[in-house]
C-alpha cells in the first residue's frame, strides 16, 4: 500500500463490487470486456495486439510497461486483469482528493516484434481516449469501509475529444484533477463493455461531383498538395484529363503521398492536405509540374472548400491523442474547415456531392 494521506474527498464508483480486494491475493482478477470497433472502409492489415498498458502523468503522459496483452479480435473480447499491478506503477493521481494508484490505456496495436509488449514506434490501431483502466490504491479509503481498496476501476478523465474548439489535452501532471471543473472524473461500472474503435486503419477516399460553367480546353484535373507551388514538381494524389465538355468526375485516393508534403514539423502528427483542382498542362508532360498554371478554381461541398487531407500512421500515445482530439483515421478523409478555424471531416456521403464550379468555388 502507498500512503498519500486521507480526507476523503473524492468518491469512485462503488459499483465496481468485483474489485481484487488484497492486493496480495494471487487469484487471477476480473475481466474486461472489450469491444474492438472498425472504422468504415479503414483497413487493418497486420495482425493486431490488444494491451492494457501503464501510463504515467508524473512529468506529463510516459507510456510505460505493458500489464497484459491477448491477440486482438474485431467484436468482443475479454481482457483479464491481475489480482495486483507493479509496485512501480504506483504514484499519486489526485493530490487534492488523496487518490493514488496507477493508469493504463486499453490500446490495440501491431506488434511488430512479437514480444507482446506495447512500445512507442509501433503502430497504433485503436485507443480507448474515453475509459481508462484505474488500479485504487490508496490509504483514504480505508476511512471509510464502503468505499474499494486495491480495486479495479473504469474512469472516464474527461481528455476524449475536444475539450474547447480545436484544443486538445495533451499534458498534465494530474489526470483525475483535469476536467473536475466540467464534472469528471466519472466511474463506470467494471462490467461494462469498453469500446476500441480503430481509428489507425488505413482508409482510401472515393470523390465524385460536378463540373459546373467549365469554359477552358485541354485541362487536367489533379488532387496537389498545398502548397503545391513549393519548389519542386509536387506529386499528385491521382491526375486525369478533363474534356471541353465534361459535367462530372469520379477519383480514388489511396496511395501514400510523399512525406515532403507533410504540413508542419512535429514527428508525431504528420498529415497531407490536397486541394483538388483544374490546371492547365503547359509543358504537354501529361501530370502537373512547375510550369503548369493552376486555373483558380476548385472543389467545394455545401459552397465551402473541400481538402482531401492524408493522415500517416501514428505510433505515440501523443500521436493517438491527435488523432483521437481531432475524431480523425489514418489515411485520406474529406475535410474542411470550419468558422473557428478547425478542422471538420466529412462523410463518405458527402465525397460523392462535390461540385466543381469554376464561377463560384475559387481559391482567387
Amino acid at each position: 500500500m502507498m500512503a498519500t494521506g486521507c480526507h476523503c474527498g473524492a468518491t469512485p464508483h462503488t459499483g465496481a463490487a468485483d474489485h481484487t480486494g488484497d492486493s496480495t491475493a494471487v487469484n487471477p482478477g476480473p475481466e474486461l470486456p472489450i469491444t474492438i470497433v472498425e472504422v468504415d472502409d479503414a483497413a487493418v492489415g497486420t495482425p493486431t495486439t490488444l494491451a492494457l498498458v501503464h501510463v504515467g502523468f508524473g512529468d506529463g503522459p510516459l507510456v510505460g510497461d505493458t500489464l497484459v496483452s491477448v491477440p486482438a479480435t474485431v467484436g468482443d473480447q475479454a481482457l483479464p486483469l491481475p489480482s495486483e499491478v507493479p509496485d512501480d506503477h504506483l504514484a499519486e493521481l489526485s493530490p487534492q482528493d488523496a487518490i493514488g494508484g496507477a493508469l493504463y490505456m486499453v490500446v490495440v496495436f501491431w506488434d511488430q516484434d512479437e514480444d507482446g509488449v506495447f512500445s512507442e514506434g509501433e503502430r497504433m490501431y485503436g485507443v480507448a481516449m474515453d475509459r481508462w483502466v484505474l488500479w485504487l490504491d490508496t490509504d483514504c479509503w480505508e476511512c471509510d469501509t464502503d468505499q474499494p481498496v486495491d480495486s479495479w476501476q473504469v474512469v472516464d478523465l474527461g481528455i476524449a475529444g475536444q475539450y474547447a474548439p480545436n484544443r486538445c489535452a495533451l499534458d498534465a501532471s494530474w489526470p483525475l484533477e483535469w476536467m473536475q471543473d466540467q464534472g469528471y472524473p466519472v466511474y463506470h461500472d467494471l462490467d461494462e463493455s469498453i469500446s476500441v474503435v480503430l481509428r489507425g486503419g488505413e482508409s482510401d477516399l472515393d470523390l465524385a461531383g460536378d463540373v459546373v460553367d467549365l469554359s477552358q480546353d485541354a485541362l487536367q484535373l489533379a488532387a496537389l498538395p498545398y502548397p503545391w507551388l513549393n519548389h519542386r514538381d509536387a506529386e499528385s494524389a491521382f491526375d486525369q484529363a478533363l474534356a471541353p465538355d465534361q459535367d462530372s468526375f469520379t477519383a480514388n485516393l489511396s496511395s501514400e503521398p510523399p512525406e515532403e508534403d507533410d504540413v508542419g514539423s512535429d514527428p508525431d502528427w504528420r498529415y497531407t492536405m490536397h486541394l483538388v483542382l483544374p490546371y492547365t498542362d503547359v509543358d504537354g508532360s501529361g501530370g502537373w509540374t512547375l510550369g503548369d498554371t493552376v486555373e483558380g478554381s476548385s472543389t467545394c461541398v455545401g459552397g465551402e472548400l473541400a481538402w482531401a487531407r492524408y493522415t500517416r500512421a501514428v505510433s505515440t500515445y501523443r500521436g493517438f491523442r491527435f488523432l483521437d482530439c481531432y475524431q480523425g483515421n489514418v489515411g485520406w478523409r474529406l475535410a474542411h474547415y470550419d468558422e473557428e478555424g478547425s478542422i471538420e471531416y466529412l462523410s463518405s456521403e458527402q465525397a460523392q456531392q462535390l461540385q466543381m464550379d469554376f464561377t463560384s468555388c475559387r481559391l482567387d
